[in-house]
């Protein structure tokens, strides 16, 4: 068995958001280089604009649920329009749910990272709430602000190899503690990245934009 599963879902597809697909995948790959099954990462990436396929992954288990896409409003994830060639597509966490629901089956993960423009806000938390089951919790980690790719890749990375390094429970298996202390860690390496001096908000320039929260549900299904 493996230590984590990682569902890797990439909503643009555009190249930027290609390159940064990629460099998740040789993250995982340069960690499982040499190592024994136990102690492989597995990794599940989904690359379509078909919403009943990305409905179908996110409700599959995974310890680690890793969505790229763009941020919009409360609740809405959308695809970039390129050269009026590709429409935008919005997905809406609402008709994810409603999916779920008429399927009888629910999200299953231990972490959730929306890796999108401001998605740590009280509308994506109470939607999200809305979405877990009632009775579980998930821990989820979004951003504050417009974020910009090499900001993303570089804590992505940051936390990746933390999770790479994290000791498993008994059963072999990450828990949320283990993603927590992961963020913290990639919080504090973060913040000495050229990145962080880059771009920090100026209002809050000690803080990284990337924060993390336990989400308990209240959903019915």
């Amino acid at each position: 068995m493996a230590a984590m599963t990682v569902s890797l879902v990439n909503l643009d597809g555009s190249s930027a958001f290609d390159d940064s697909q990629q460099r998740v995948e040789s993250l995982v790959a340069g960690h499982n280089r040499g190592r024994v099954k136990e102690d492989r990462f597995a990794l599940r990436v989904t690359n379509t604009r078909d919403r009943f396929e990305i409905a179908d992954e996110l409700a599959r288990p995974a310890d680690l649920i890793h969505v790229m896409a763009h941020g919009a409003s409360a609740g809405i994830l959308t695809q970039q329009r390129i050269f009026n060639l590709i429409t935008m597509r919005r997905y809406n966490i609402r008709v994810l749910k409603n999916y779920w629901k008429y399927l009888s089956v629910k999200p299953m993960a231990k972490c959730i990272f929306l890796d999108a423009c401001t998605t740590f806000t009280s509308g994506w938390k109470r939607l999200l709430q809305e979405t877990i089951p009632a009775g579980e919790s998930v821990v989820f980690i979004g951003t504050t602000r417009k974020v910009h790719f090499d900001e993303c890749e570089a804590y992505a990375e940051l936390l990746y190899n933390e999770l790479f390094t994290a000791r498993p429970a008994r059963a072999g298996r990450l828990t949320p503690h283990h993603f927590k202390t992961a963020h913290s860690q990639a919080l504090v390496n973060y913040k000495k990245t050229e990145v962080f001096g880059a771009y920090h908000d100026v209002d809050e320039p000690h803080k990284s934009p990337f924060r993390l929260a336990t989400i308990h549900g209240t959903a019915t299904y």
